[in-house]
């Protein structure tokens, strides 16, 4: 590191600072703190990351070690690199990326799918999501977005310098990063608001790079807010010795690792219109039973749906609406659900005010109905055909909902 950032950094870990001057200093030690991180070229590390979604309570947590060396050949990534997901010690997942070719490893059954960057280039750019935390990039990409000039100017901030803390024995200096965005009239409308984050980045005093990143993130979905938690803690790091290039080939897996060339996923068409709707029969939630042929001469909507899909939420006021609008003699709406067990699904039920028929255990209804993506609607007219199809949630998708139903509703 050079000397200038390290007096930066000793200044203002020492220095007790009036509010303007440590938002000031605050921001010098974010711009250090990406310069060193921008400036790591290769080496190994591993690191925690935890995470909890809007829409679910249940917070995950994964281990990884990897290995990575910036190339600048790499269009896609930019760098070579091996990761490797761990469960308790044991591996399970991960990657190899190089030049020529990205290899998804499955350290369950010893298989490795090797995709040609020639041939499959797209296709890697898609799941170069997964791979957000490679290496250091979830921090230094976010620093990168939160020093420029523009990306908080729809909404207010502040920059807080916190007091010293510990990190895996690691004197750090927090700077926490508080933003709340201010709501335009328009945005007051639409179903999802962001409202704020809240970013919090642990910077090594030693080193100046980052050790540990928290991100939470506040939002209202249908009136109800919710929040996202995610933090990332680098638990080690080596970046003064030299790697062995083989790392990031194939052929540093074991002998007995089966490789296969990447297939596309054959998935199937959808029912068409004017298909005849296959039957079932389903639990409900309030503990009695519903099948389709027993309400022939009715109006059916199924909505495929389950409880932590974002667009999914998004639909349910529009669902509730075309319940309260049609009657229930002549229209029926059904929110199939193939994942959620009972008991997870019942504050859910009341907190979007459901006001619909949820049936459970919906899994092989959706295979039937070649369900891929959520949420699914098929309208079912009837003589028990279906009228319409839609995947996935908009407003203009929920009114041509809403019109196809009015029109078998109003049509003699």
């Amino acid at each position: 590191m050079d000397a200038l950032l390290r007096l930066l950094l000793v200044l203002s870990f020492c220095l007790s600072l009036d509010p303007s001057l440590a938002q000031s200093q605050g921001w010098t030690l974010l711009e250090g703190a990406h310069h060193q991180m921008e400036s790591v070229s290769a080496g190994e590390y591993s690191f925690e990351y935890r995470f909890k979604s809007l829409t679910n309570n249940d917070t995950s947590t994964s281990h990884s070690l990897v290995y990575f060396e910036k190339n600048t050949e790499d269009s896609i990534y930019g760098m070579n690199f091996s990761r490797v997901v761990l469960d308790n010690g044991i591996k399970k997942y991960g990657a190899i990326n190089n030049s020529e070719a990205y290899i998804r490893v499955n350290y369950n059954d010893s298989t490795a799918t090797l995709m040609s960057k020639i041939r499959w280039s797209e296709t890697i750019e898609g799941l170069k999501h997964n791979d957000d935390l490679y290496p250091l990039l979830r921090p230094s990409n976010i620093l990168k977005k939160i020093l420029r000039d523009d990306f908080l100017a729809d909404g207010v901030y502040d920059v807080e310098l916190l007091n010293n803390q510990y990190i895996d024995g690691r004197n750090c200096r927090p700077v926490r990063i508080v933003y709340d965005k201010v709501i335009s009239d328009e945005q007051a409308k639409e179903s999802f608001q962001l409202l704020g984050v809240t970013w919090v980045f642990w910077i090594c005093e030693t080193s100046g790079l980052v050790i540990q990143f928290t991100e939470n993130l506040k939002a209202r979905l249908n009136g109800a807010e919710m929040f996202q938690y995610s933090a990332y803690r680098l638990t080690s790091f080596d970046f003064d010795s030299a790697l062995n290039a083989n790392v990031f080939l194939g052929e540093s897996l074991p002998d007995f690792f089966a490789f296969k060339e990447y297939q596309p996923p054959s998935v199937p068409e959808l029912l068409r219109v004017g298909d005849k709707a296959p039957d079932f029969r389903l639990p409900t939630f309030s503990g009695d039973s519903v099948s389709l042929s027993a309400n022939s001469g009715r109006v059916v909507l199924l909505d495929f749906f389950y409880k932590s899909c974002f667009p999914c939420i998004s639909a349910i006021p529009g669902l509730v609406e075309l319940r309260n609008t049609f009657s229930p003699d002549d229209f029926l709406l059904l929110g199939l659900n193939p994942f959620d067990k009972k008991k997870a699904l019942g504050q859910f039920i009341e907190s979007q005010g459901i006001n619909y028929t949820v049936c459970l255990d919906a899994k092989k209804v959706a295979e039937a109905y070649r369900v891929q993506g959520y949420p699914t609607v098929y309208l079912i007219d009837q003589r028990g055909y279906i009228a319409f199809v839609g995947v996935g949630y908009s407003s203009e998708a929920e009114l041509e909902l809403h019109e196809a139903v009015k029109k078998l509703l109003t049509d003699d």
